[in-house]
C-alpha cells in the first residue's frame, strides 16, 4: 500500500465484498440508504500498529442492511445469506473476521433496518 493507506484499505475491503455479493457495497454512509446493501464505516480505534515495522491494521465495520420485509423469518434468512457470502469472500481474500449478533440499525433518514455488523481488519504497511 502507498501513503494513501486508509483510502486503499477501504477500497480493498469494498472491492473484495462487492466481487462476491449480489448487492451494493458502499465505502461511505450515503445520504439515503437503499437496502439491501453493505455500508463500510470505521471502528474505534480506527488504526492500530501491528508490531511489524511500519505495519498497521485499519479497522472497519461492514454493516449488512436488509430491506424491510413482511416477516422476521424472511429478513433473517436473507441476512444469513448475505453475511455468509461476505464471510466466504473475506476469509478467502482477507483473513478472519468477526460478526456481532444481528440487530437493527437506524439510517440517517431515521428508518430502521435489520442488520449485522462484520468487523474486518485490513493489514497494511506504510511506505
Amino acid at each position: 500500500m502507498t501513503a494513501a493507506v486508509v483510502v486503499e484499505a477501504r477500497e480493498h475491503l469494498r472491492a473484495t465484498l462487492a466481487a462476491h455479493q449480489d448487492l451494493p457495497v458502499l465505502g461511505h454512509v450515503p445520504e439515503r440508504i437503499e437496502p439491501p446493501c453493505i455500508i463500510i464505516t470505521e471502528r474505534s480505534p480506527f488504526i492500530e500498529p501491528t508490531g511489524a515495522i511500519m505495519g498497521v491494521s485499519v479497522l472497519f465495520n461492514a454493516t449488512v442492511l436488509e430491506a424491510p420485509v413482511a416477516d422476521n423469518e424472511t429478513a433473517t434468512r436473507r441476512l444469513d445469506e448475505h453475511v455468509s457470502a461476505a464471510l466466504n469472500a473475506l476469509y478467502r481474500h482477507q483473513g478472519p473476521v468477526t460478526v456481532g449478533s444481528y440487530g437493527t440499525t437506524t439510517g440517517p433518514d431515521g428508518a430502521t433496518y435489520q442488520s449485522a455488523v462484520i468487523e474486518a481488519d485490513i493489514n497494511a504497511v506504510i511506505d
